[in-house]
């Protein structure tokens, strides 16, 4: 059993270092009160931006926060649509067991139990690794998979608002 991650937070600083589109940044400033009435360096938790922004901004915010906090919340979070997946039969990319074991991997990776380079090592597993990354974003956008994506979105705030 895993710790639950705490909510997760950036900053707009953070946001705006990583150069946002125009769009999606007026949107998520104009939620919060401008520019004048928010602190560019203050925690904002992502939940917030899924909130204001939706669930493709808020998917690109994942490179304002920290590394470790990212690779966590990526590694668990994929593990869970890798799992959903399988259980509803929803992945057109990979076997249900190949999904097992790429969930699995992906869990043992965030536990520290594997390097990358080990978890690479491994064919069909590291093929999973990839395949979950394209079930996860690919699903989030078809609208064939509105059910996997409306699972996913929950779930990301689940974790986002340290649910998880």
């Amino acid at each position: 059993m895993t710790t639950k991650l705490v909510p997760i937070t950036t900053t707009l600083q953070a946001i705006r270092d990583e150069g946002p589109c125009g769009d999606g940044w007026k949107k998520l400033v104009k939620h919060l009160g401008g520019t004048s009435r928010v602190n560019m360096d203050a925690p904002l938790p992502l939940a917030t931006v899924l909130e204001s922004n939706g669930y493709a901004d808020t998917l690109w915010c994942f490179r304002a926060i920290a590394p470790d906090v990212r690779k966590r919340l990526v590694c668990l979070w994929l593990a869970d649509a890798l799992e959903h997946a399988a259980e509803k039969r929803h992945s057109q990319w990979l076997t249900d067991a190949d999904a097992l074991e790429g969930a699995q991997l992906l869990r043992d990776y965030e536990a520290g139990k594997m390097t990358k380079e080990e978890m690479e090592t491994f064919r069909r597993p590291a093929a999973a690794f990839v395949a979950a990354h394209a079930a996860a974003y690919a699903a989030a956008y078809a609208a064939a998979y509105a059910d996997e994506r409306a699972w996913q979105r929950d779930r990301l705030s689940q974790y986002l608002r340290g649910e998880v």
